[in-house]
């Protein structure tokens, strides 16, 4: 890490998502025009100094930290929507106090991606002091759908006190200036010990419901290509930079195929090169589902005939006509 960068990228994992954490925090240390003015750090949840000292040696690019999970830690009665979304999720929430006053700016994303584009426009955005940078979740595309799973969902979202789909946000990948970071996580914590039990997306329903209307800016899903836009068939309009698996299934499954292999080869060949991340990977969550394309389990609402163009035709349109600060 360098003293002389103001800007940083990091994640936050377990042992569970480590291996495809650092699959991710590598793809972007090949981008050198990110890595010129940011650096790259993994915070590291329940992996011992012995073991984090073995990472660092194998991976020279990326910083890593660990943290203590007492700083995001629940109290007795609270509520864990229990998914396949594990509590070291929550870190983020806690991470500002690793962060290095060195760095004014800060993007943090989700273990769960991988880099396929330049992602220097997002990386080298000044997010205004008070914002918060986030991309779009599904929300605008079925808010309208009479069907249960929408009702749900709106309900939910509703709850949290957000009445415009547009403004519900995904927090895979996430941008702001390091003293906004620490406010809203310190907020976010709060909200979420407080009100767990509407917390259905733990930390990004906290941060939906404290993050002021006025203070989110928009990032193009293009740096958050969520699931939905996959199974919309949006890969090639939208040429995402950062794809997000969201859901259960993931692209290092052993069970399903990746999308064409593209995906998976990224995660068996690391592992081939490092040996030292082999007893990761026996443990890795989730081995076993699809591609981003090739889901083996769909809901009612997909083999509808009309909701898939329809879907397509909402998400198009947001695409077109919303003002990113990020495209």
């Amino acid at each position: 890490m360098s003293d002389r960068r103001h800007r940083l990228v990091f994640f936050s994992t377990d042992r569970g998502f480590l291996v495809p954490t650092i699959v991710a925090a590598e793809q972007i240390t090949r981008q050198a025009d990110v890595m010129a003015i940011a650096d790259v750090m993994i915070m590291l949840i329940d992996i011992a100094p012995e073991q984090g000292a073995a990472l660092q040696a194998a991976f020279p690019k990326i910083a890593f930290r660990h943290i203590s999970k007492d700083g995001f830690a629940l109290p007795d009665g609270a509520v864990f929507n229990e998914t396949h979304v594990p509590k070291a999720a929550l870190a983020r929430l806690s991470s500002s106090r690793y962060i290095d006053s060195q760095y004014k700016h800060v993007v943090y994303i989700d273990g769960d991606v991988q880099i396929v584009g330049s992602i220097l426009p997002l990386v080298s955005h000044d997010v205004g002091e008070g914002h918060i940078l986030a991309g779009p979740d599904a929300a605008e595309m079925w808010w309208s759908e009479a069907g249960g799973s929408a009702t749900g969902e709106r309900h939910y979202v509703r709850g949290l006190g957000i009445s415009d789909p547009r403004l519900y946000f995904n927090s895979g990948v996430l941008a702001a200036t390091r003293e906004t970071w620490a406010a809203f996580g310190v907020q976010a914590l709060q909200f979420m010990r407080d009100r767990s039990a509407i917390c259905r997306y733990h930390d990004q329903s906290a941060l939906n419901a404290i993050t002021p209307r006025a203070k989110r800016e928009f990032l193009s899903p293009r740096y958050n290509f969520n699931r939905w836009y996959g199974l919309l068939g949006l890969r090639e309009r939208m040429n995402p930079a950062i794809i997000h698996f969201t859901g259960a299934q993931k692209p290092w499954a052993d069970k399903y195929p990746s999308y064409n292999g593209e995906f998976k080869d990224a995660y068996t060949t690391l592992v081939a090169r490092h040996p030292v991340l082999a007893p990761y990977w026996e443990t890795t969550s989730g081995r076993a589902g699809p591609g981003l394309d090739q889901p083996p389990r769909l809901g009612l609402g997909w083999a509808l005939p009309w909701r898939v163009p329809l879907r397509r035709k909402r998400a198009l349109r947001s695409f077109r006509r919303t003002p990113y600060s990020v495209a």
